[in-house]
Protein backbone atom coordinates (compact mmCIF):
# COMPACT_ATOMS: atom_id res chain seq x y z
CA UNK A 1 0.00 0.00 0.00
CA UNK A 2 1.31 3.21 -1.02
CA UNK A 3 1.28 6.47 1.35
CA UNK A 4 1.34 9.94 1.22
CA UNK A 5 3.68 12.25 3.25
CA UNK A 6 2.33 15.56 2.12
CA UNK A 7 3.95 19.23 1.97
CA UNK A 8 6.97 19.34 4.26
CA UNK A 9 7.01 22.98 5.68
CA UNK A 10 9.57 25.45 7.67
CA UNK A 11 8.89 28.48 9.82
CA UNK A 12 6.57 26.35 11.93
CA UNK A 13 5.54 24.83 15.58
CA UNK A 14 3.91 21.41 15.79
CA UNK A 15 0.25 20.68 16.97
CA UNK A 16 -0.57 16.86 16.24
CA UNK A 17 -4.05 15.58 16.04
CA UNK A 18 -5.43 12.18 14.77
CA UNK A 19 -8.62 12.22 12.61
CA UNK A 20 -10.66 9.38 14.22
CA UNK A 21 -14.17 8.68 15.67
CA UNK A 22 -12.38 10.27 18.87
CA UNK A 23 -11.09 13.56 19.69
CA UNK A 24 -7.50 14.03 18.45
CA UNK A 25 -4.86 14.34 20.97
CA UNK A 26 -3.17 17.32 22.42
CA UNK A 27 0.63 17.51 22.24
CA UNK A 28 2.83 20.68 23.19
CA UNK A 29 4.85 21.94 20.33
CA UNK A 30 8.35 20.74 19.20
CA UNK A 31 11.34 23.18 18.50
CA UNK A 32 9.70 26.26 16.98
CA UNK A 33 10.59 26.89 13.75
CA UNK A 34 8.88 23.56 12.04
CA UNK A 35 5.19 22.42 11.93
CA UNK A 36 2.42 24.32 12.61
CA UNK A 37 0.29 21.38 12.94
CA UNK A 38 1.06 18.44 11.75
CA UNK A 39 -1.87 16.00 10.76
CA UNK A 40 -1.64 12.23 10.74
CA UNK A 41 -4.79 10.59 9.63
CA UNK A 42 -5.18 6.27 9.54
CA UNK A 43 -7.93 3.87 9.56
CA UNK A 44 -5.27 1.33 11.63
CA UNK A 45 -2.97 3.27 13.78
CA UNK A 46 -1.68 -0.16 15.21
CA UNK A 47 -0.34 -0.99 11.54
CA UNK A 48 3.86 0.50 11.88
CA UNK A 49 6.42 -0.05 9.34
CA UNK A 50 10.12 -0.55 10.90
CA UNK A 51 11.61 1.10 8.17
CA UNK A 52 10.34 3.67 5.37
CA UNK A 53 10.97 3.55 1.57
CA UNK A 54 10.35 7.18 0.17
CA UNK A 55 9.89 8.71 -3.15
CA UNK A 56 10.54 12.49 -2.69
CA UNK A 57 8.45 13.48 -5.62
CA UNK A 58 9.14 17.07 -7.43
CA UNK A 59 6.70 18.76 -9.97
CA UNK A 60 8.92 20.82 -12.46
CA UNK A 61 8.09 23.89 -14.71
CA UNK A 62 10.20 25.79 -16.23
CA UNK A 63 12.78 25.26 -13.40
CA UNK A 64 16.44 25.49 -14.43
CA UNK A 65 17.64 28.01 -12.66
CA UNK A 66 16.61 26.54 -8.99
CA UNK A 67 16.66 22.49 -10.01
CA UNK A 68 20.08 21.72 -9.38
CA UNK A 69 20.07 23.12 -6.21
CA UNK A 70 16.50 21.20 -5.37
CA UNK A 71 18.78 18.13 -6.37
CA UNK A 72 21.12 18.56 -4.64
CA UNK A 73 19.43 19.44 -1.21
CA UNK A 74 17.06 16.80 -2.04
CA UNK A 75 19.57 14.24 -2.57
CA UNK A 76 21.41 15.36 0.88
CA UNK A 77 18.17 14.28 2.92
CA UNK A 78 17.42 11.33 1.36
CA UNK A 79 20.57 9.54 3.07
CA UNK A 80 18.38 9.11 5.53
CA UNK A 81 16.92 6.55 4.14
CA UNK A 82 17.88 3.13 2.61
CA UNK A 83 15.37 2.69 0.17
CA UNK A 84 14.66 6.31 -1.32
CA UNK A 85 14.35 7.89 -4.86
CA UNK A 86 13.57 11.66 -6.19
CA UNK A 87 11.03 11.23 -9.21
CA UNK A 88 10.96 14.57 -11.11
CA UNK A 89 7.83 15.36 -13.05
CA UNK A 90 8.87 17.61 -15.74
CA UNK A 91 5.66 19.60 -17.07
CA UNK A 92 6.57 20.21 -20.52
CA UNK A 93 8.97 22.77 -20.07
CA UNK A 94 10.19 24.94 -22.18
CA UNK A 95 14.03 25.75 -20.66
CA UNK A 96 16.67 23.43 -20.03
CA UNK A 97 15.15 21.57 -17.29
CA UNK A 98 14.19 18.19 -18.69
CA UNK A 99 18.21 17.98 -19.91
CA UNK A 100 19.37 18.57 -16.26
CA UNK A 101 16.76 16.40 -14.85
CA UNK A 102 18.26 13.57 -17.40
CA UNK A 103 21.61 14.68 -16.25
CA UNK A 104 20.80 13.80 -12.11
CA UNK A 105 19.22 10.37 -13.52
CA UNK A 106 22.28 9.82 -15.72
CA UNK A 107 24.55 10.22 -12.52
CA UNK A 108 22.41 9.05 -9.80
CA UNK A 109 19.94 5.79 -10.30
CA UNK A 110 17.87 7.07 -7.43
CA UNK A 111 16.69 9.53 -9.40
CA UNK A 112 13.47 8.87 -12.11
CA UNK A 113 11.42 11.32 -14.27
CA UNK A 114 8.48 11.54 -16.10
CA UNK A 115 8.21 14.03 -18.96
CA UNK A 116 5.33 15.57 -20.41
CA UNK A 117 5.05 16.85 -24.33
CA UNK A 118 3.45 19.85 -23.23
CA UNK A 119 2.28 21.76 -19.99
CA UNK A 120 -0.62 20.28 -18.80
CA UNK A 121 -1.07 21.72 -15.02
CA UNK A 122 0.02 20.92 -11.37
CA UNK A 123 -2.41 18.88 -10.75
CA UNK A 124 -1.78 16.40 -13.66
CA UNK A 125 1.68 16.59 -12.74
CA UNK A 126 1.37 15.06 -9.08
CA UNK A 127 -1.50 12.75 -10.36
CA UNK A 128 1.27 11.15 -12.14
CA UNK A 129 4.05 11.63 -9.74
CA UNK A 130 1.77 9.69 -7.23
CA UNK A 131 0.89 6.93 -9.75
CA UNK A 132 4.22 6.19 -10.98
CA UNK A 133 6.15 6.71 -7.02
CA UNK A 134 7.47 3.12 -6.50
CA UNK A 135 7.88 3.35 -2.46
CA UNK A 136 5.56 3.13 -0.22
CA UNK A 137 5.63 6.68 0.79
CA UNK A 138 5.72 9.59 -1.62
CA UNK A 139 6.63 13.16 -0.26
CA UNK A 140 5.72 15.88 -2.39
CA UNK A 141 8.78 18.74 -2.72
CA UNK A 142 8.81 21.68 -4.94
CA UNK A 143 11.48 22.17 -6.86
CA UNK A 144 12.01 26.12 -5.44
CA UNK A 145 12.25 24.44 -2.04
CA UNK A 146 9.21 26.21 -0.74
CA UNK A 147 8.64 22.62 1.02
CA UNK A 148 12.00 22.22 2.49
CA UNK A 149 13.13 18.48 2.42
CA UNK A 150 14.89 18.65 5.62
CA UNK A 151 11.50 18.42 7.11
CA UNK A 152 11.04 15.59 5.19
CA UNK A 153 12.36 12.43 8.13
CA UNK A 154 10.25 14.21 10.87
CA UNK A 155 7.10 13.45 8.34
CA UNK A 156 8.45 9.77 7.77
CA UNK A 157 8.91 10.02 11.42
CA UNK A 158 5.62 10.83 12.25
CA UNK A 159 3.89 8.26 9.74
CA UNK A 160 5.92 5.01 11.10
CA UNK A 161 4.03 5.82 14.38
CA UNK A 162 1.20 3.82 11.85
CA UNK A 163 -0.50 7.09 10.61
CA UNK A 164 -1.82 6.61 6.40
CA UNK A 165 -1.19 10.25 5.80
CA UNK A 166 0.48 12.97 7.13
CA UNK A 167 1.07 16.38 6.37
CA UNK A 168 2.38 19.97 7.51
CA UNK A 169 0.39 22.96 7.48
CA UNK A 170 2.51 26.57 7.17
CA UNK A 171 1.34 29.62 9.61
CA UNK A 172 3.73 31.94 8.06
CA UNK A 173 4.42 33.10 4.75
CA UNK A 174 7.77 34.96 4.11
CA UNK A 175 7.30 34.50 0.38
CA UNK A 176 6.28 36.75 -2.39
CA UNK A 177 2.85 36.77 -3.44
CA UNK A 178 1.48 35.02 -0.68
CA UNK A 179 -0.19 37.78 1.11
CA UNK A 180 -3.83 37.29 0.65
CA UNK A 181 -6.38 40.61 -0.28
CA UNK A 182 -8.41 41.57 2.54
CA UNK A 183 -12.24 40.54 1.08
CA UNK A 184 -12.95 43.72 3.50
CA UNK A 185 -10.93 46.33 1.75
CA UNK A 186 -13.07 47.83 -1.02
CA UNK A 187 -11.53 48.38 -4.85
CA UNK A 188 -12.81 51.88 -4.57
Amino acid sequence: MRRTLWRPWSGLNVDSGVASDHAAPESSPSAPGHFERLTMMSDHPSTRQQTAAVTAMVPCYNEEACIERAYLTIRTELERFDDAEILFVDDGSSDQTLELIKSFAAADDRVKYISFTRNFGLEAAFTAGFKYASKDWTVQLDADLQSPPNEMHRLVAKALEGYDLVFGIRADRKDPGSERPDPEASSG
